[in-house]
């Protein structure tokens, strides 16, 4: 184990050069980011293009009216509700 700063400690140079010395690394070479590639984060799907996201936008958009609708439906039958079992 140890890293950057151990090494520091150890060969008394400075963390910058020895950051450089790693990027400036031979391709194959160990370095602190083996495995995983940077980017999209795993399980997430792609999406190629614009279209898809304003795809999903718009279905996201007719969804949020949907339940915005369903909500206020609710709202006056729980008035109903309360209205009803108040007579009895």
């Amino acid at each position: 184990r140890g890293g950057v700063a151990s090494a520091v400690r150890k060969f008394g140079v400075s963390a910058l050069s020895i950051n450089k010395w790693l990027q400036a690394a031979e391709p194959g070479a160990v370095s602190k980011s083996a495995g995983r590639p940077r980017g999209r984060p795993p399980g997430r799907p792609k999406s190629n293009t614009a279209s898809n996201t304003a795809k999903t936008l718009k279905q996201l958009a007719h969804l949020d009216g949907q339940i915005t609708k369903h909500e206020t439906g609710l709202i006056s039958l729980r008035k109903e509700f309360k209205r009803l079992k108040k007579l009895l």
